[in-house]
Parts: C-alpha cells; structure tokens; sequence
C-alpha cells in the first residue's frame, strides 16, 4: 500500500470525497488544487507522517545505539 492510497483511504473515511473528484492523485492530471485543497491535502500528508513516525517509534523502537568510526570517508559494513 503506497502513501497515495494511504491517503486516498483517509479522504474516503472522513467523507472528503470532493478532495477526490479533481483527481490529484495522477500525475497526468491537468488539474491543480485551490489554495484550500492544498492545504487540506497537506494537512492530511502531515497527520500520515505524524502516525507513520509514532508506529515507528513505539513498535519498532532501536535496541541499540553503535559509534561509527569513518575511515577515508568511508563506512566498512563488515
């Protein structure tokens, strides 16, 4: 599921519908968003990264911290 559906889900549940109608989810689309869809939709994308970032931090949280040393500016994985 990518980010666009993501969203295109949430617009869906909120009953937003006319979000969806000019289609600004296609990247063939003409059509370009009032200032207040804009702003709608950002509101939207920033609500998306606010839970993406809060699972990632809760269910996924690091186990461990590591100092890297760089040798040449390069970082050897082995």
């Amino acid at each position: 599921m990518t980010v666009k559906d993501i969203l295109k889900d949430a617009i869906l549940f909120t009953n937003n519908n006319h979000l969806l109608a000019l289609n600004f989810f296609d990247e063939t689309s003409l059509v370009q968003p009032t200032e207040d869809q804009t702003s709608m939709l950002d509101l939207y994308l920033r609500c998306f990264n606010f839970v993406y970032k809060e699972i990632a931090s809760t269910y996924f949280p690091l186990l461990e911290k590591e100092k890297v040393e760089f040798d040449e500016n390069k970082f050897l994985f082995s």
